[in-house]
């Protein structure tokens, strides 16, 4: 829940809970104008947990993740379209051991401290009526993490996601999410890019992979099946594509067939027109690709849309 004109100062304060089996939350404060018409400044804290797994070579383990996390922005906005936003994020990561294969030189506890330093370039021009989106936007980020421990060194991440957004006729959307990105190249089960049910493919599990690479392709297209004063119902049909570069692999991982899934499906959104940002969707999709060892498919439930 967050109110986007806290003290009528253009001011974002809220939070959130989340429990999937452990309990999560987040606070955040974003003050875009609290210093000028240009400077500003957020300050979020994030304490979550989950139960995720592990892939070292064919093995798989799973673990309790929990991050802890402190950080404060800076936020520059050169105009109405381009804004800069950079600072650092100090967080703690712990992995414990719950099931699964093992391996010597894999832990069964870590407890780590880090440091992040953060820069986002966010370029929008995306025009709003209602449930409805048009134009064009990009939002690049680019991260240094300091990891003193040997199964993670420092290490560089950068992605960029580009949005499009059409509009057909009085009822449709084509809406479209591109995102790439790229890390150190290290061979380590804590490899940053994650293959996910609610980060990037629709149907494809939890946290099936994880990667040093990032291709992703999300495209549905949205159509208003019921417009009334406070609420909107929307039914959409997408495909995801996504592919991979392995831990320690090469550029061309994104070109193997192993590493390539592609998940299609449908949905149903239910929009509120008199709350910012409240819609409750849900989509099944299935897999495309018919690969043994890959999920056929399955649903996937969301606050707001998906991208």
């Amino acid at each position: 829940m967050y109110d986007y004109n806290f003290l009528g100062r253009n001011i974002t304060f809220g939070g959130f809970y989340q429990n999937n089996g452990f309990d999560s939350y987040g606070i955040n404060f974003k003050a875009p104008n609290l210093f000028s018409k240009k400077w500003g400044l957020a300050l979020n804290h994030q304490n979550w947990k989950s139960e995720e797994p592990l892939y070292f070579g064919t093995e798989t383990a799973n673990y309790l993740y929990n991050n802890i996390s402190f950080e404060a922005l800076g936020l520059y906005q050169i105009n109405l379209k381009n804004q800069f936003n950079f600072g650092v994020n100090f967080f703690n990561e712990k992995y414990q051991y719950i099931s699964g294969a093992t391996d010597s030189s894999v832990p069964r506890d870590l407890d780590l401290d880090k440091l992040l330093f953060k820069l986002v370039y966010t370029y929008d021009n995306l025009d709003y009526y209602y449930q409805y989106v048009k134009g064009f936007k990009s939002v690049l980020y680019a991260q240094y993490v300091t990891s003193n421990n040997p199964f993670q060194e420092d290490f560089l991440i950068a992605w960029n996601d580009f949005f499009y957004y059409k509009r057909f006729g009085e009822k449709g959307n084509w809406t479209n999410r591109v995102r790439f990105g790229l890390s150190s190249n290290q061979q380590t089960p804590f490899a940053p890019f994650a293959l996910d049910n609610n980060v990037n493919l629709r149907g494809v599990g939890i946290l099936v992979d994880r990667g040093t690479g990032s291709f992703v392709w999300n495209t549905e297209y949205r159509h208003t099946i019921l417009d009334k004063n406070r609420l909107a119902i929307q039914t959409n049909v997408f495909t995801d594509f996504g592919s991979w570069r392995n831990p320690g692999g090469e550029l061309n991982d994104f070109f193997e067939s192993n590493n390539i899934r592609v998940y299609s499906g449908f949905g149903l959104r239910f929009i509120s027109k008199k709350i910012y940002n409240a819609t409750f969707r849900i989509d099944y999709g299935f897999r495309v690709s018919h690969k043994p060892g890959q999920s056929k498919g399955g649903l996937v439930f969301g606050v707001g849309q998906y991208f």
